[in-house]
């Protein structure tokens, strides 16, 4: 009996670590889920300091004979418990992040079509610092040209909010058909050679 309750405590602490690994895709969503990351970043300090509190007190309630449970039933029991409360807690911070991005979803679809109305469509991005150029006369032509296709794009700065970027995918594929529409296919290379060959021409003078 003894040797099935510790074969059932090891099996519940596999299945411990394994949930703290994988929390981290549960919890960083839509973050993609990298294992190496996923086993730095977890919290195994605070893990192993809770499984040797529920070890200790284990054996505490195991020598006081509390409804004649011996250690390895109750650190069984209290794993459980662990085990679960770890994937209710990443469960739930999932379905938080996945309620979010709904909502956000949807206001990035009615701003689209707020700025399809509008002719003024806004691409914005993050992850890096906008790039300043000292030439004022190609920062005002490649706005024109980008206004010409119907376009402008807004630099968010260097943090990169993921659950964000996800939503804001909506924002693009409301209107693509629309630039499309407007500007014919393969619109956005045509819109770059232009930039590109403007920029030629006003550096070479």
């Amino acid at each position: 009996m003894k040797t099935k309750f510790l074969i059932l405590n090891l099996i519940v602490l596999v299945l411990i670590i394994l949930a703290n690994i994988f929390q981290f895709y549960f919890i960083n969503y839509p973050m993609k889920f990298n294992f190496e990351f996923a086993i730095e970043d977890a919290s195994w300090i605070m893990l192993l300091i809770m499984i040797l509190i529920l070890a200790i007190f284990s054996l505490v309630l195991g020598f006081l004979k509390v409804k004649q449970l011996d250690f390895q039933r109750i650190f069984l029991c209290f794993n459980v418990l662990l085990l679960i409360f770890i994937i209710y807690y990443s469960a739930d911070a999932f379905i938080k992040t996945k309620k979010e991005i709904s909502k956000r979803e949807k206001e990035y679809i009615s701003q689209a079509k707020e700025d399809i109305k509008n002719d003024n469509v806004t691409f914005e991005y993050s992850g890096g610092l906008e790039m300043i150029s000292d030439n004022q006369k190609i920062i005002n032509k490649t706005d024109s040209i980008q206004k010409k296709y119907g376009i402008n794009y807004k630099n968010l700065g260097c943090v990169i909010v993921p659950s964000e970027d996800e939503a804001r995918q909506k924002y693009y594929e409301t209107v693509k058909p629309y630039l499309e529409k407007r500007n014919g296919k393969n619109w956005e290379s045509k819109m770059n050679a232009e930039i590109e060959k403007m920029r030629k021409e006003n550096i070479d003078l």
